[in-house]
């Protein structure tokens, strides 16, 4: 453990470094904006100005970036899924920049899944299976793309994150599924998806091929919490859009 502990001290250092605490893009400022508003006790935000404006359609003028409008056209809403914006909002608890961690944190805490899953998958050789994780984990430290995502307000990390907890908690060979574990796994799939919904099909393959055919109780377990995750997302979408179907982007046609 020594290795993997020298390894998060590196690149949490290096990723410390560059840290951007500052939301100077569309997306970023969505994921914040929208984060700041779950901590206020609400999500949507009246624009009165729009009343103002002397055109067509005017909140799409008046929203803020990375806010589109509500179904009634009176306030703004955010444009981006809020599973991100949900643990910005709690890490607030740290303080105003609070928000800006949370994908420095979500890396490391990749990192360190990685590192089970590459150790889990040698379970002959403990020694073996020690530097497969720890190699596995320094090549995702190490990934321009990843660090780079791992510096800034947006998804991609967290996504991963979450997609990786899942995949570990569903894959571990050394111990049997147990039902908190298998609910935990449901969890971590169903917050990818409100993270970033197109992941849902790729949650759906991991539970259905990791499914413990003579463990019927965890296989429910695991999906009923994806699926109310998932339910969730539709709802939000009916409440902030408009329709199942739609999303901030637009409608499912798009």
């Amino acid at each position: 453990t020594r290795g993997l502990v020298a390894l998060l001290v590196a690149a949490g250092g290096v990723c410390a470094q560059y840290h951007i605490r500052v939301a100077g893009g569309l997306d970023s400022y969505g994921y914040v904006s929208a984060a700041h508003l779950i901590g206020s006790g609400r999500i949507s935000e009246p624009q009165p100005l729009a009343a103002a404006l002397p055109f067509d359609n005017p909140m799409n003028a008046a929203a803020p970036l990375g806010h589109v409008p509500s179904p009634d056209g009176r306030a703004s809403v955010p444009r981006f899924p809020l599973g991100l914006p949900v643990v910005m909002a709690i890490f607030m608890l740290f303080g105003p920049e609070g928000p800006f961690y949370v994908p420095l944190a979500m890396a490391l805490a990749s990192v360190v899944l990685v590192y089970a899953l590459g150790r889990g998958a040698t379970t002959e050789d403990a020694d073996a299976g020690h530097v497969c994780g720890l190699f596995a984990a320094a090549l995702v430290a190490v990934d321009p793309l990843f660090a780079a995502y791992a510096i800034q307000p947006m998804s991609d990390v967290p996504a991963t994150c979450w997609l990786l907890a899942a995949v570990w908690l569903l894959t571990a060979r050394h111990r049997e599924r147990s039902l908190p574990s298998s609910v935990a796994a449901g969890v971590c799939g169903g917050m990818a998806v409100l993270t970033r919904p197109a992941l849902l099909p790729a949650v759906i393959v991991l539970v259905v091929v990791t499914a413990d055919r003579k463990n019927t109780r965890s296989l429910l377990a695991t999906a009923s919490a994806t699926a109310a995750f998932a339910a969730l997302q539709l709802f939000v979408n009916l409440t902030l859009y408009g329709s199942v179907a739609a999303s901030g982007y637009g409608p499912a046609s798009h």
